[in-house]
């Protein structure tokens, strides 16, 4: 768990808070994993580039609406409740 948690504090490092940042680095990772689809099919289907994508996946993209987006693509329904 420990280095998970270390994965995380190097993804998005834009993102001050620590709690957001986990939040999103954690359900990114999560939602990666379940992609079923290409890449090129999910590039299409949320109307984003190739390298945008890849930077999601990689914790790199400042684009925080393309973030959710691609959490919200995999069925995690995210809002900044859990921020509360």
């Amino acid at each position: 768990m420990e280095n998970n948690n270390f994965k995380n504090e190097t993804m998005f490092i834009f993102i001050e808070d620590i709690y957001f940042r986990n939040e999103i680095a954690t359900r990114v990772s999560i939602s990666t994993s379940r992609q079923h689809e290409t890449n090129l099919e999910v590039c299409n289907i949320l109307g984003i580039s190739n390298k945008k994508l890849w930077e999601i996946k990689k914790g790199k993209s400042k684009d925080i609406n393309a973030i959710i987006n691609f959490i919200n693509y995999h069925g995690f329904g995210f809002s900044f409740d859990c921020l509360k």
